[in-house]
């Protein structure tokens, strides 16, 4: 019991301190005009806080009102907590100087790694996907789709038309801005889950490769057509077109990886480290 008291004080703790840090953060980078909304104590909340917060939702009177009446509760809740000495406490001492060496390692690791921009090129891509292509089986059956929906039910029977005489690519390309599609995805592979909508699901399911679906509904004033392009089996290799996403975030996680431990050696070289022998 004890225990889980603890752990709600900490994480409550750690919110709070957020709070803080970011409360000094608008109010330095805020030299605006400020309204006055609420206060407690010398603690003042202004107008700029909120378009910190809440940006473009500060404009709704709920979210405002929500975000008052919470920023008040922990503005009485720290005063009573310093009123109580909490703020001399050696516990909360301890968990703010942790907080605190998280809170710089995060922003440092942020600021190395913008600063270390990792770029890598297509044969590089190509050439960990033929390296580790098992990695990279389906999961389960999957299918590759031509998809695009419409706002207006007219855009989405007019492209089904022209698609009766040419490619949905060619299709696409010559339309231009004369079509206005909500979504237009070109042979992208969608497990099943992935495909969201139910009633194109259903048409992909009754659907053979090549197959155009009539317009559908796929949504009150959505319109969607569809084209089956490839059906795939449970552990059928892909292509490599069909994953690259998958597989450049799966690279550059590992060339982050490797980044991130040589600029962690290269600080132990720097600064005076030592570890016991019973823990190596």
């Amino acid at each position: 019991m004890m225990s889980s008291v603890r752990h709600l004080k900490t994480k409550n703790l750690a919110i709070w301190f957020l709070f803080l840090l970011f409360a000094v953060q608008a109010c330095e980078e805020k030299p605006g005009e400020k309204i006055f909304l609420a206060k407690v104590n010398d603690a003042v909340l202004y107008n700029t806080d909120l378009e910190d917060y809440l940006g473009s939702f500060r404009f709704e009177k709920k979210f405002r009102s929500e975000f008052i009446r919470e920023w008040v509760k922990n503005e009485l809740l720290f005063a009573e907590a310093r009123g109580q000495n909490i703020l001399q406490d050696s516990q909360y001492l301890n968990l703010v100087e942790q907080m605190q060496k998280e809170l710089a390692s995060a922003m440092l690791l942020k600021k190395f790694f913008y600063e270390n921009d990792i770029t890598v090129s297509e044969i590089e891509l190509r050439g960990f996907f033929e390296e580790n292509y098992k990695e990279f089986a389906l999961y389960s059956d999957a299918v590759v789709l031509n998809l695009a929906t419409f706002h207006d039910k007219k855009d989405a029977i007019n492209f089904r038309s022209r698609l009766l005489k040419k490619s949905w690519k060619y299709v696409t390309e010559i339309s231009g801005e004369s079509l206005h599609f909500k979504l237009n995805e070109l042979e992208k592979l969608f497990y099943f889950h992935e495909i969201g909508n139910l009633t194109v699901m259903r048409a992909v399911k009754n659907m053979n490769p090549g197959e155009v679906s009539i317009v559908l509904e796929s949504e009150p004033g959505t319109f969607a057509v569809v084209q089956l392009v490839q059906q795939m089996d449970k552990s059928e290799i892909p292509d490599f077109s069909f994953v690259r996403d998958d597989v450049k975030n799966r690279y550059m996680m590992i060339k982050r990886q490797l980044l991130y431990e040589d600029y962690i050696n290269s600080l132990y070289s720097k600064y005076d480290v030592e570890i016991s022998r019973d823990l190596k």
